[in-house]
């Protein structure tokens, strides 16, 4: 079976250092983060928390799809870590935006789901200008890899701390880092629509999905995978497809070249 073991002391110091070294070579005077009460955004606070950098927190529910745990547990990270925090109810900027585009919430639920996710990123943005700062994402590898993830929406971002982990290893990492269960143990969702779950969409847990990953990136074809996993054929080729789907989300854009 696959090894995601962890040496979370030698991540920490090692991502720290990248941080601080990232804000000295840049002239950076602040780092912005928008923190959802989820895993992945939990972690980069805490990492950011050690950072030797100004930092500010951005919450940005949106009213009837964000669970008021989800606040709370944001709200809670903030003020264990002391840092500067921003709340914004973005409904408002979404509905207009809804209004003036003509959305119909039922048939375009994606399409509003990702204005969503670029109207967060425009935020962090604004006070990440504002502020003299940079906007830290918050993507792991599994969601790169997968394109699990908004073009120009939370994949807008400066730097990404820990997108060098897998999912399953970002859990290992925020136990290490003292991040409540609550936050752990909740299922992983972008919370662009009511109920919206990452297992429904992706079609099985992030387990899964990270073995096939890591298993796909030392060479292994689906058959073998499969083979040795357990998982089904179907559900290997489906990882392996999105990986192949989402590969523009992780380039640059394309240019003309005419000479």
């Amino acid at each position: 079976m696959e090894n995601f073991n962890l040496d979370c002391e030698k991540f920490e110091e090692k991502c720290v250092k990248f941080i601080n070294d990232y804000v000295k070579q840049n002239k950076i005077k602040c780092i912005v983060l928008g923190v959802s009460g989820g895993i992945d955004s939990a972690v980069c606070a805490y990492l950011l928390a050690k950072a030797d950098i100004r930092k500010i927190f951005v919450i940005m529910p949106i009213k009837g799809i964000t669970p008021d745990n989800d606040i709370e547990d944001a709200k809670e990270i903030s003020n264990i870590l002391n840092a500067e925090t921003i709340c914004i109810e973005i409904n408002p900027l979404v509905e207009k935006f809804t209004k003036i585009l003509n959305f119909d919430e039922k048939h375009d639920k994606k399409a509003i789901g990702n204005l969503t996710a670029r109207v967060r990123m425009s935020i962090l943005y604004a006070v990440a200008n504002k502020n003299s700062g940079i906007v830290c994402g918050t993507g792991d590898k599994s969601e790169i890899l997968i394109g699990y993830f908004t073009k120009y929406g939370d994949g807008g971002c400066d730097i990404l701390p820990i997108a060098g982990l897998y999912k399953t290893q970002v859990k290992i990492l925020a136990k290490h880092l003292g991040i409540s269960e609550k936050i752990t143990a909740k299922k992983s969702s972008p919370r662009l629509w009511k109920n919206q779950k990452a297992r429904d969409e992706i079609g099985m847990d992030y387990d899964k999905t990270d073995k096939i990953l890591m298993m796909r990136e030392k060479g292994m074809n689906a058959d073998k995978i499969s083979e040795k996993t357990g998982i089904s054929i179907e559900n290997v080729e489906k990882i392996f497809e999105m990986n192949k789907a989402g590969q523009h989300k992780r380039n640059l854009p394309v240019g003309f070249k005419f000479f």
